[in-house]
């Protein structure tokens, strides 16, 4: 059985790790970044499966969204763009050659007249010159190939901002929203809050409003003084709220 765990494992692995899987993820990212965007927005889950469906599975565009144009564009970076970098690189290196080779002409020719001397020295500066410009086009080519893997990058980097984000919060949104209503009073009757998270809130019954003040209450962001007491927020509350920029 660990066998057969330990070969699945490394068979996700190297999958994860190929690159032809990595610029496939990064490319439908990229090509889909509203889906996501909708499937991690606030909205709810029966607003996402509806919006979904109308937006995106009922059209033509969703098939060519989701495998033909990423994948394109990942043969595409794959084999196309070293092909390209190949010649750029290649003419470089060769225009530093002939500058290098034109210096040593110069300098194996000491005893030159002066008007050989003026003709060199226009030479070398139309060569330079001719060099530099033709840098800056190959150098523009360069960053337009870059612009493109960037673009895919900042998808998946945007992507990951907000797991993390969510990783780093720790709490679902319902929670942090129950927060800010407590942090808006000194204190507040359990009624009154339960009140408050009905009309506020997507929350459609007060037994799931309280789940929601007892998840609060036993990982100690709120508390009561005593048992007659209304609920305040605690320190570890009040730093949540602030270290995360919920408030001043």
């Amino acid at each position: 059985m660990n066998e057969l765990i330990n070969s699945i494992k490394l068979n996700l692995y190297n999958k994860a790790t190929s690159p032809l899987f990595g610029y496939f993820f990064a490319s439908w990212c990229a090509w889909n970044y509203q889906f996501i965007l909708v499937v991690f927005s606030s909205m709810k889950i029966g607003e996402k499966i509806i919006y979904i469906d109308k937006t995106f599975f009922q059209n033509n565009w969703y098939w060519d969204s989701t495998l033909v144009f990423p994948l394109l564009t990942t043969l595409g970076v794959i084999f196309i763009l070293p092909y390209l970098s190949t010649p750029v690189y290649e003419f470089h290196k060769k225009r530093q050659e002939e500058l290098v080779n034109l210096k040593q002409e110069i300098e194996n020719n000491t005893l030159l007249t002066k008007e050989q001397s003026i003709n060199i020295r226009r030479n070398i500066k139309e060569v330079k010159s001719e060099y530099e410009s033709d840098l800056e086009e190959k150098d523009a080519e360069i960053e337009d190939l870059k612009a493109l893997l960037n673009k895919n990058n900042k998808q998946k980097t945007k992507i990951e901002t907000i797991k993390e984000t969510d990783e780093k919060l720790g709490l679902e949104k319902n929670l942090i929203d129950i927060l800010l209503i407590i942090s808006q009073r000194e204190a507040i009757e359990e009624d009154s809050l339960i009140s408050l998270i009905l009309k506020k809130l997507p929350v459609n019954s007060k037994t799931k409003a309280k789940v929601y003040i007892e998840k609060l209450e036993n990982n100690k962001y709120i508390q009561m003084i005593n048992w007659s007491a209304p609920y305040t927020l605690t320190n570890k509350g009040r730093e949540f709220l602030v270290d995360n920029n919920f408030v001043d």
